[in-house]
């Protein structure tokens, strides 16, 4: 098997990133789990959003429930852009705290520590689901939703927030609070500039419906929904059951999902492995879906709470699906978010036409396909290719790898410059008064495919 694992990167939570990188056939990846011990909410915040909650509800005429129905259960509180199709989105970075010593006195509802407290005596108070891959670049494109988890009333709402947020800091975030109809509320934290929904104050809205974009307004380090429930005396609730929830003794979930939820978030094949930049910087994912013979593919599968425990299968079809490669794979650490990625080339008899990268884990099976089409397109224009002289012609110049230019276009030529991956306009390079230039991010045939607004630069 002619499959060489380059690279593992793992996505280290709360909210910021670091890797390992080895250039080796076995694995050979460390991760790194570092809770920030921010407030999500600060204490100031807090005070002035239920000043606010006592205002509304006289002002808009808010009627309270005055007999407590059955207690609420909470559908999960996130959906995904319906023009996206991934598997899954995000992952759980911390739960409520449960231990109220400090600092690093950690109880989660399940005896775990996948919780944080601070230096000044703050337990975490509500659940964090944070964005993964690609977090800024999901903010970016509206992918994932923060949804009511039930029917309720709008009790408060802000939006017009600075949304990409990567530190401490006392900005105030945009969220929505919702009531349900037993007297218990919802907190939807550090929304997207913009984004919160229309509905006025006092209006009702059903489960599942819109709130607004998750992003990284307020006190965050990056793009995250921070999710905080109350009961009917609006005492802090853990919706979690578990042994170690000291707050309430049954699940506020309609269906609770497991502390460990091994997940495939989404398959894709690159024309090099990703750029996670650093915050508040949109990714470049380096996507690429259209491949021709001799090209190197990509293949990385992102995961969520993807455990040693677990195992991994990996296959590479051909056109007519027969299966080109086979592997597994066992994580040699346990992360909440990570990715791996193993790359092949493209034989020169290659049969044409739509492969596929399937990964399966736990019996769910999510796959990528790609396409390998013949060209005579340039392998790229680097070096001896490079662009160079007096451009006093049109001319369109594709390649699927990089394009480098110190090019002086003249004589009102229309020139169109279109790479699948880098374009770099050198020193020297001259667009004269009156030449129609254009460069795009694209490749042969549009080789380069855009995924959420960032085309591979």
């Amino acid at each position: 098997m002619n499959i060489k694992l380059v690279f593992l990167l793992i996505f280290s939570t709360v909210f910021y990133k670091s890797w390992t990188q080895e250039n080796n056939l076995s694995l050979k990846g460390e991760g790194h789990y570092h809770p920030e011990n921010i407030q999500c909410i600060t204490d100031e915040e807090r005070q002035k959003v239920n000043q606010e909650i006592k205002r509304n509800i006289k002002k808009y005429n808010i009627k309270l429930p005055k007999q407590k129905s059955m207690p609420v259960l909470y559908d999960w509180p996130i959906d995904q852009n319906p023009a996206y199709s991934w598997n899954s989105t995000i992952g759980i970075s911390n739960y409520v705290d449960h231990n109220t010593a400090f600092p690093n006195q950690l109880e989660d509802y399940n005896c775990g520590t996948h919780t944080y407290d601070t230096n000044g005596g703050y337990n975490h108070q509500g659940i964090d689901i944070f964005l993964w891959p690609f977090d800024h670049n999901q903010v970016a494109n509206d992918h994932t939703y923060a949804v009511a988890g039930a029917a309720g009333t709008i009790l408060a709402k802000q939006d017009g927030q600075v949304d990409n947020s990567c530190t401490l800091n006392n900005n105030p975030a945009n969220y929505v609070i919702l009531e349900h109809s037993d007297g218990s509320r919802s907190w939807y934290w550090h929304l997207k500039n913009g984004s919160v929904t229309t509905k006025p104050i006092g209006s009702s809205v059903v489960s599942g419906e819109y709130l607004g974009v998750i992003a990284s307004s307020g006190n965050s380090t990056g793009p995250h929904l921070h999710f905080e429930c109350y009961d009917e005396n609006l005492n802090l609730i853990d919706p979690y059951s578990g042994s170690c929830n000291s707050m309430n003794s049954s699940s506020f979930w309609n269906a609770q999902k497991p502390y460990w939820e091994p997940t495939i978030n989404v398959v894709m094949t690159h024309a090099q492995p990703p750029n996670l930049t650093s915050c508040p910087n949109p990714e470049i994912t380096n996507e690429k879906t259209v491949f021709n013979p001799l090209d190197t593919v990509y293949l990385i599968p992102y995961f969520h709470d993807y455990q040693t425990s677990n195992t991994s299968n990996m296959k590479v079809r051909y056109p007519n699906g027969a299966i080109w490669y086979n592997w597994n794979h066992t994580p040699n650490m346990t992360y909440r978010a990570s990715y791996y990625w193993w790359y092949i080339i493209i034989p020169s008899s290659a049969a044409l036409g739509t492969y596929a990268f399937e990964v399966t884990l736990n019996g769910t099976t999510v796959s990528a396909d790609f396409e390998v089409e013949s060209s005579n397109c340039p392998p790229d224009y680097t070096g001896a290719n490079q662009l160079t002289g007096t451009q006093n012609v049109d001319e369109a110049f594709e390649t699927n790898g990089i394009l480098d230019s110190d090019q002086i276009i003249n004589s009102n030529a229309v020139v169109k410059y279109d790479s699948a991956v880098e374009i770099n306009l050198l020193p020297g390079f001259q667009t004269i008064l009156g030449v129609l230039f254009e460069a795009i991010i694209d490749g042969c045939g549009g080789a380069a495919k855009e995924e959420n607004g960032q085309s591979g630069k």
